[in-house]
């Protein structure tokens, strides 16, 4: 197992002797990131795994050179890159925005603020920012601090990080033979903790989280082309483009979901998989749909005790329920007559139906059943009492004249 100090000192080796010098600005009036197509990285040799998850920190990690001969900033990087890249089999950077002593920011991670490094011993999830330190330093220099101060206020503000979730940590990677690198956090000493709270109290009355536009559409609706039967497995394929600048993930205020449009029931709900009578997540875990990217996803649905033709309009909305405009869609089957008897709760005084564990009137109440709802009948007494198969495998008693046959 090998350990790689970004904290105290980072092995900084190769490449460098061989990199071209180019000219860059380190005027910060106004924020400007220098971006990878300046830096000229080989981006064949990009290939990070995909770890999309919103972030809730910021991380910056003083690193340093070991050696005594003078490195720009520019080959500092470079070496930076191909290191973390090529002989630790990252990928790419293990950084998401890099800092000079002059204030000046670099674009790290071509995955962008989303993309998750993996940590250890920490629920954090932070966007980590290295900071190019000199081996006696134990602050930010002044020189970067106005530059910093815009980067950090940028980012807080484009993924709605509040101050208080702003950390200087000295980072320890720990890598083994063909595995992801891990991260642990470590605490600093010095007075870096003491300089990035007088940089962040100077911007927090700026902190203006910003208002993101999602734009979705349904490109189409896959369900089966045949009839289906009651207890089949169906599966619905809905492929959506996502119209804006921003990534969707799992989990985030933005991700979609399948909202039933009117009624208080789905009839395709399916007990344990949607989130309500109404509504379905449409992502799985750890999936995403990047800026103006087409993706195709499953949503599994319960074929219901209707016959012939079942449809119902849905539309999408955020996790707040607020609508996507111009996302409504159909969702339809075509269902086989089932081969059993199925009745339909009617009218009760209440709008709801005691369903007993033996069929007469001072049985345990197991359940409650609502109008309008359908079910099985597995057995009938002479005397009036209908057995029903349940959801999750249970079984109860009704009296008959609550109910019509389907």
């Amino acid at each position: 197992m090998t350990s790689v100090r970004t904290g105290y000192k980072v092995l900084l080796v190769f490449i460098c002797t061989f990199l071209a010098t180019i000219l860059f600005t380190t005027n910060i009036s106004a924020l400007e990131i220098t971006s990878r197509s300046e830096m000229g990285y080989d981006e064949t040799l990009v290939r990070q795994d995909d770890n999309y998850i919103q972030a809730d920190s910021i991380v910056i990690t003083p690193i340093y050179t070991q050696t005594d001969e003078y490195i720009s900033d520019y080959d500092w990087i470079k070496g930076l890159f191909y290191y973390q890249t090529v002989r630790l089999n990252q990928g790419d950077f293990l950084f998401h925005y890099l800092v000079s002593k002059s204030g000046q920011a670099f674009k790290g991670a071509v995955k962008g603020d989303e993309n998750r490094f993996r940590f250890t011993e920490t629920n954090l999830k932070p966007i980590v920012i290295a900071y190019l330190a000199s081996e006696e330093d134990t602050e930010f220099d002044s020189v970067s601090r106005s530059g910093l101060a815009e980067l950090l206020l940028e980012i807080m503000n484009k993924n709605a990080i509040s101050p208080e979730n702003i950390y200087v940590k000295s980072i320890e990677y720990i890598a083994k033979p063909n595995e992801a690198v891990l991260a642990r956090l470590g605490s600093l000493g010095g007075r870096w903790e003491r300089t990035l709270n007088e940089i962040v109290n100077g911007i927090k009355s700026n902190y203006k989280p910003e208002s993101r536009q999602y734009l979705l559409k349904v490109e189409n609706i896959g369900l089966p082309a045949n009839p289906v039967s009651y207890g089949d497995n169906v599966v619905m394929n809905v492929t959506i483009t996502n119209n804006s600048d921003f990534i969707l993930l799992k989990g985030n205020i933005a991700e979609p979901i399948m909202t039933l449009n009117g009624g208080i029931s789905s009839r395709f709900f399916l007990n344990g998989v949607w989130s309500s009578l109404t509504q379905t997540t449409i992502f799985s875990d750890g999936e995403f749909l990047r800026p103006h990217e087409t993706k195709t996803f499953n949503v599994r649905l319960k074929v219901p005790l209707y016959f012939e033709l079942v449809k119902e309009n849905f539309y999408l909305t955020n996790t707040l329920g607020e609508k996507y405009a111009d996302s409504n869609f159909d969702v339809s089957l075509t269902v086989n007559r089932y081969d059993k008897k199925v009745i339909e709760i009617t009218k009760t005084e209440t709008g709801q139906l005691n369903v007993r564990e033996h069929p007469w009137y001072n049985a345990g109440i197991v359940n409650r059943v609502t109008v309008g709802s359908r079910f099985v009948v597995l057995e009938e007494t002479p005397d009036g009492w209908l057995r029903l198969d349940l959801p999750d495998n249970k079984t109860g008693w009704i009296v008959i004249r609550y109910t019509k046959t389907v």
